[in-house]
């Protein structure tokens, strides 16, 4: 039975064991799962503050550890959860050491850090006073072979001297310090800039030619698809909200998508069903009738769900949660 990730808390502060336990659950059942382990839990503290910007997702960490902790992206892990993105850290303040790939660094402040997370991994952050700023972002938004990036960068500590990393990383401190605070399409537009001078940057780190043009591109179809997502509960969400959302015509949205094999309003029907199907399907929502979580998800009517529904997965909402439970 598939169970719905829960989100991240956008921002907290948490100290000692108890603290500990609970920033450990919450990492365990984010949308990428992440074992925590830490020595010394009863004198663990941490701080963060999260900002999605579209389909980059920033959140900037500070803690006091008297003893190291380590993150474990572990095979059951990423059963549990892999959408597909990668982790950029910037190491602000302290130290950590990394392994992916069956490589190990070392990691000092003033590095950037690139983790794949669709492969196991181990993130050690060293005791003492820690600051990092964590941007994610999904594979496609960079327009970089995945492949050579995987053997060449991931689980490295890579120079913010290099290229144009003195261009970078002020964008990247920016987006921490700011995005929270920001308007939500002004934030998108900040993180698609960061996102350019990302791949630049990486590019010039594998001495190839990036494809980011292209991947402008799918950004935008990313943005759009994350606007779609913060309003499914709008019944009235058609294709020209979206495009004036992310500021194109409704021609070059219908294109963007064309270009990938679907229209926009087939995708966001389909994001309203699989919306409701995780729903049914998750015990959390079993006291929550069918009718409310249509309505969550934008249908009106709860007769042209359930034929909508059935059309979509061979069975009626209702037998569909009967028979996951």
């Amino acid at each position: 039975m598939s169970t719905v990730p829960e989100p991240f808390p956008v921002a907290g502060t948490v100290q000692g064991p108890d603290g500990f336990e609970t920033f450990r659950d919450a990492m365990w059942h984010s949308v990428v799962p992440v074992r925590l382990e830490a020595a010394r839990p009863d004198e663990f503290a941490v701080e963060w503050r999260s900002a999605a910007c579209g389909p980059v997702g920033v959140t900037r960490l500070d803690g006091d550890l008297a003893a190291s902790h380590v993150g474990f992206r572990t095979a059951s892990a990423i059963s549990r959860g892999d959408p597909g993105i990668y982790n950029l850290y910037l190491q602000m303040e302290g130290d950590a050491v990394i392994n992916q790939m069956d490589h190990e660094d070392l990691v000092h402040t003033g590095d950037l850090t690139l983790l794949d997370t669709t492969r196991p991994f181990a993130d050690t952050i060293n005791p003492g006073r820690t600051s990092r700023l964590l941007v994610t972002f999904p594979h496609d938004a960079l327009g970089l072979d995945p492949g050579r990036a995987a053997a060449s960068l991931v689980g490295r500590a890579l120079p913010a001297t290099h290229g144009v990393g003195p261009l970078l990383v002020p964008l990247l401190r920016g987006l921490g310090d700011h995005a929270a605070d920001l308007p939500p399409a002004s934030a998108e537009y900040a993180a698609r800039n960061a996102l350019d001078m990302l791949s630049i940057y990486l590019a010039e780190l594998l001495d190839t030619p990036t494809t980011r043009d292209g991947a402008s591109e799918r950004c935008l179809v990313l943005s759009a698809k994350a606007h779609i997502r913060r309003h499914l509960a709008d019944p009235d969400l058609s294709p020209a909200d979206v495009a004036e959302a992310v500021h194109i015509s409704l021609r070059h949205l219908q294109k963007l998508f064309a270009d990938q094999g679907q229209t926009c309003s087939a995708w966001i029907r389909r994001q309203r069903l699989e919306h409701c199907r995780h729903r049914l399907e998750d015990p959390a929502h079993a006291t929550i009738s069918i009718t409310e979580i249509a309505h969550e998800a934008g249908f009106r009517d709860s007769a042209h769900f359930s034929r909508t529904f059935k059309s979509a997965y061979g069975t009626t909402p209702r037998d569909h949660r009967a028979g996951t439970r």
